[in-house]
């Protein structure tokens, strides 16, 4: 192995943490919003807040995509996904208070990023590349915007890796 493919094998772990670190202090402090041109609006979360308050809707027998009328979160935004993410995910994130459950679904999000490296990791041999597999989905500006907006996207994400580690699953299975 070369020295450069030693150095970052060995570092790429490092910055890849970093980043995740950074990019959850940008959350609060909002020094990463100048590299994103859709954060202009300043509502960190606002694809987020629709889904808890859907439930809430649904929950009132009111329509779920009427997300005006409920007074949960900080923001009022349309509700344009599926109706079974109302009660997938609106139902226990509409428990908590709403900056709370905006946190808990950024941890998800990030931890949902970082399995679909992991399920990249079991199609690669190792070294720099391996590390590489957590690195590309977890850094970088749309990572970041996923995150800051609240995506629920995340999970077509998830659905997508999962689908491609079915098709390209190794001899032997996928190891854990």
């Amino acid at each position: 192995m070369k020295k450069s493919e030693e150095f970052l094998s060995r570092w790429l772990p490092y910055v890849t943490a970093a980043w995740v670190c950074l990019m959850l202090l940008s959350l609060k402090f909002r020094f990463l919003d100048c590299l994103a041109v859709t954060t202009w609006h300043g509502r960190l979360g606002v694809d987020f807040f629709a889904v808890p308050r859907s439930f809430i809707n649904l929950v009132h027998h009111q329509s779920i995509y009427a997300t005006r009328q409920c007074g949960w979160g900080p923001y009022a935004a349309w509700f344009p996904y599926h109706p079974a993410l109302s009660v997938l995910l609106g139902s226990w994130l509409s428990l908590f208070k709403p900056w709370t459950a905006y946190s808990v679904f950024a941890g998800i999000s990030i931890a949902v990023f970082f399995y679909c490296g992991l399920l990249a990791r079991q199609f690669i041999s190792g070294g720099v590349l391996g590390k590489l597999a957590y690195f590309l989905p977890l850094c970088s500006i749309p990572a970041y915007l996923t995150i800051w907006n609240g995506q629920v996207h995340i999970l077509v994400a998830l659905a997508f890796c999962l689908f491609l580690a079915d098709l390209l699953e190794p001899p032997g299975g996928i190891r854990w």
